[in-house]
This record gives structure tokens, sequence and C-alpha cells, in this order.
């Protein structure tokens, strides 16, 4: 029977059993979670390695975003009595993993003052952390215990918190929740206006390609060596900002106000965004392809190509007929154009 790849191996169990000094991290509980046994050769264990997002579908707090790797790594675990683990399982409201979250990181912290490490591993952490002061406790927790292919998990985790915040706000224009002003433009005006929307636009494809084959392998480090967190972060924005283009690019062709013979072009401009938003989709689920398997590739190598959405280019060749026709009809600005 193969293992699930969505939970704690032995080893980390037992890490996170040590990094909590055996003893539940609940602030408000604190029980050690080792006692002796009847047998001198033995120890009764009273703890448990709780996952602080759910290792399965329907567990509390699952994240369907999160790959096996991320779910079975350390940092989406936390070290509790066995009481701690059921109550936290039982009220996800109660216990919502930015709680668990901080409750791990304060009592790691204190077993570092009891042990006499505080400082320079306070100061390391500080280090560790400059580059994600911003971002959440989870992606905070990937970088300071950087588990295997870290680098990995925290681009994936960075990406789907950007296409995240992009797709939300893509939902409230369309929802019509977004205040965005009017542009009106005449069939002399439409065709400049269209060629300048479709260069920026392709830019951001080519810019989002360079930046998962260049930048991010750069930023991943060489073979062997550790990555660049503040780097990897720069590059997912790099990403993030071109969602975000083509989210703006929807809320602008929602509010044109075109001439009845441009109106036919409305709906291929909005296939735009759709495609585009999928097609980031795609990416990140293949990056995150490997880091589902049940055991932790040793080396990943990764290749994409973000692909132009099949609309744009049909709106090009829109523009070029559009051109065509003006010319040969010396078509004028009126009304119902």
């Amino acid at each position: 029977m193969s293992r699930d790849p969505n939970r704690f191996t032995e080893s980390t169990k037992r890490t996170l059993a040590m990094r909590a000094a055996q003893k539940c991290s609940n602030p408000y509980c604190r029980t050690p979670t080792s006692a002796p046994h009847s047998d001198d050769g033995a120890a009764v264990n009273l703890g448990e390695a709780a996952h602080i997002h759910g290792a399965n579908r329907g567990s509390a707090r699952y994240d369907e975003k999160m790959t096996s790797a991320a779910r079975r790594a350390p940092s989406n675990g936390i070290w509790l009595c066995t009481s701690c683990a059921g109550k936290i399982d039982r009220d996800e409201v109660r216990f919502p993993a930015q709680l668990l979250f901080r409750w791990k990181r304060l009592h790691e912290e204190e077993v570092l003052q009891a042990t006499k490490l505080t400082g320079d591993i306070r100061e390391l952490h500080e280090i560790q952390l400059m580059g994600v002061k911003d971002e959440s406790l989870k992606v905070q927790q990937i970088v300071l215990d950087r588990p295997p292919l870290w680098e990995y998990l925290l681009t994936v985790e960075l990406l789907s918190d950007r296409l995240g915040r992009a797709e939300r706000r893509l939902a409230r224009i369309r929802a019509g929740l977004e205040l965005v002003d009017h542009k009106s433009l005449s069939v002399l005006e439409f065709g400049p206006w269209g060629q300048e929307q479709l260069a920026n636009l392709s830019s951001g494809t080519e810019l989002v390609t360079r930046v998962l084959n260049e930048t991010l392998a750069a930023a991943w480090g060489a073979q062997g060596a550790p990555g660049d967190v503040t780097a990897i972060v720069d590059a997912v924005d790099l990403i993030g900002k071109v969602a975000e283009r083509f989210v703006d690019w929807e809320a602008t062709a929602r509010h044109l106000i075109l001439p009845t013979f441009l109106q036919r072009l409305e709906p291929l401009m909005l296939d735009w965004t759709t495609q585009a938003m999928a097609e980031l989709r795609r990416l990140r689920d293949e990056m995150a392809a490997p880091l589902n398997e049940e055991e932790m590739p040793k080396e990943v190598k990764i290749s994409l190509v973000f692909e132009a959405s099949p609309a744009m280019e049909r709106f090009s060749e829109e523009l070029a007929s559009l051109a065509l026709q003006i010319n040969e009809a010396n078509l004028f600005d009126g009304p119902g154009m």
C-alpha cells in the first residue's frame, strides 16, 4: 500500500517534536508530550504532529491550492498534545491557520530562549524574513524551515497568492463592484488605440516567459546552492503585475463606448483576460506538478512558455481588416459608426 503523499513522514514528525522540545505548542497548554513507560527501555508519546492546513480534502483548514510537498513539509506542521491536536481539527473557525502559525513561531522562540540560543537564531530569522515581511505566515514558515525544494514551494505559494488577488479583483469587476471610468472611441480612433493595447499586453506575455525560464531559474540558484528569497519574490511579483495588467484590460474593455460598427468585437476583447488567467493557472499547476509526487524529486527541471491568447491574434486580424476597410471605403466618423 502506497503512502499518502500529503502525510508527514516519520522523520518530519520527529523534527517537529524536537523543535517543540516535546511540549505542546498551544501557549495555553504547554503540556509535556513524552513520559516514562513502565518498561525502563520505553517512553510514552503524548504528542502529535498536526497539519496546519489539512492533509486531505474535507480535513480542517484544507487548502486546495497547496501541493502535496507543501502539505507534508515541516513548515505545515505543528507539534501539539493529542488533546489540543483533536481540538484544532474539530473547530477550524476557532483555530484558523494563521493562529496556528503564530503558536508555532511563538513556541519555537520560547524554546530557543530557554536553551540560550535566542540571540543568534533570532538575528538569523530576521535576516531570512527580510524579503517576506509582508507575506503570509505560511510563506514565512517555508522560508524559516526551508524544507527540501523550498524554493519551488515558495514560488508556487507566492504565485497562488498573486493570481488569487488578480482573480478576486476580476470577479469584482465582472460583478460590477469596481468603479471604472468609461471610454468613448470613434471608428478612426479605435484602430490605433487597439494596436497600442495589443502591444502592451503582448509585452506582458513575453515578460512572463522570460521570468519563468530566466529570472526564476537564477533566483532558485544553481543545483546544490540555496535560492534567493528576495529574488524569488521579485520574480513572482512581475508575473503578478502581468496578471493585473490583463485584469486592468478587462475593466477597460467592459466600459468602452463603441460605434455600432465595432460592437461585434467586444466579446473577442473580453476573451483576452479569461484565456490569459487560464494560461497563468496552467503554468502554476505545471510548476507544482513535481511537488505532488509521493516522493520528493531530487531534481526539478522546468521549462514553461506563456502562450498568447488566440483571441488577441484574432483581434489583431480584425484591426488589420478594419484599417483596410477604412482605407478602401474612406469611412468617416458618424452616428452608429
